[in-house]
């Protein structure tokens, strides 16, 4: 007994009017494979400029530990200045007026020099990893596609992976 499957429009959308008729799962599949067609590369090319990144990535991760180590400093220098403060306040050299305001302004200082060095290499980082998840999935993608059960192909062609 031949056993067919066909998909269709959910029509759960209000805001779509889906006059799509049912297709043959065959036939969407010739349907995806054609716009995989259009996005695929070849391994060497994909190796190519996955080398390229890997490259450019590992400059920028030298300039941002650079740019690291330079907030750190200034970090440094900061928690020194608000010790000297304290200093200054217990030889009466400085008021405690005088001390409370600048105590705020040096520990406000600190506090956004802290947050802008631990987000210095988290996006970089993010796309590194996006754009080479991209790569791999388009490198002979239909031909991976035609190999994958179902749920395979559910997931990959929704970009789970991402």
């Amino acid at each position: 007994m031949a056993q067919y499957t066909y998909y269709h429009c959910t029509k759960r959308s209000k805001q779509i009017n889906c006059t799509q008729k049912a297709i043959r799962v065959e036939r969407l599949e010739e349907q995806i494979i054609d716009i995989l067609k259009k996005i695929e590369i070849i391994p060497d090319f994909k190796d190519w400029c996955l080398n390229i990144l890997k490259e450019n990535h590992s400059e920028e991760i030298e300039k941002k530990e650079k740019l690291n180590n330079s907030m750190n400093r200034n970090i440094g220098r900061m928690e020194n200045k608000l010790k000297n403060l304290t200093d200054l306040l217990l030889d009466d050299i400085i008021s405690k007026d005088e001390f409370l305001i600048k105590k705020q302004s040096l520990k406000e200082e600190i506090v956004r020099l802290k947050e802008k060095r631990d987000n210095i290499d988290i996006d970089s980082h993010k796309i590194f990893e996006n754009t080479q998840k991209v790569f791999n999935f388009a490198s002979l993608v239909t031909e991976k596609f035609k190999n994958w059960d179902l749920k395979e192909k559910k997931r990959n062609i929704c970009f789970s992976w991402l």
